[in-house]
């Protein structure tokens, strides 16, 4: 019975680690400056180029396009914007 809950409490303090890892690494952090960039080219962004309109018409990019299924999430504190996928 003793073995049980050692190893019970392996795989729960194990989860719990890939859970912070996977949450530490699913998130970027952003200065107000860079936050502030990253919208303003959100919303007005360049013209695409002759090589960017090739490749939006690609078979590959039209294939990558149903992998993207997670959408972000934005959190603002201490004057930093963190930017994150949800699962």
């Amino acid at each position: 019975m003793v073995s049980a809950t050692a190893n019970r409490f392996l795989v729960q303090a194990a989860l719990k680690k890939a859970q912070g890892i996977i949450e530490r690494e699913g998130i970027i952090q952003l200065t107000l400056r860079d936050a502030a960039m990253f919208f303003g080219m959100l919303e007005r962004p360049p013209k695409p180029k002759t090589k960017l309109r090739k490749a939006i018409s690609s078979d590959l990019v039209n294939s990558m396009r149903s992998t993207v299924t997670s959408t972000p999430r934005i959190r603002v504190a201490n004057g930093n914007a963190r930017f994150s996928r949800s699962r």
